[in-house]
């Protein structure tokens, strides 16, 4: 299986929870130690019309496959995702053999 096909069975599955959710694939950060990298942002309302905002990124190390999810309001999400981008530059991904 392929990332790509990895993260459309996620997002298939999510949207069985999220019955309202938008999909938007977003360029991927650059993630040391992965082969590869793919990112979506997940939109959605909560039940009392919150939007909400996931940043979904899938990064692949041999055929090992994490991801991390960063959740947020919408009108919250320019920080969030600027403080993530710092994180980012200290995160090594490797897959445990």
């Amino acid at each position: 299986m392929t990332l790509a096909q990895f993260v459309e069975f996620q997002l298939n599955m999510l949207k069985n929870y999220l019955r309202e959710a938008s999909v938007e694939p977003v360029v991927p950060p650059q993630v040391a130690g992965a082969e590869e990298t793919l990112a979506v942002d997940v939109r959605h309302k909560t039940k009392d019309g919150k939007d909400l905002v996931y940043r979904r990124i899938y990064a692949r190390s041999g055929s090992v496959v994490g991801v991390l999810t960063v959740t947020a309001l919408v009108s919250e999400v320019g920080p969030v995702l600027d403080s993530l981008a710092i994180a980012l530059n200290g995160v090594v991904f490797r897959s445990a053999k």
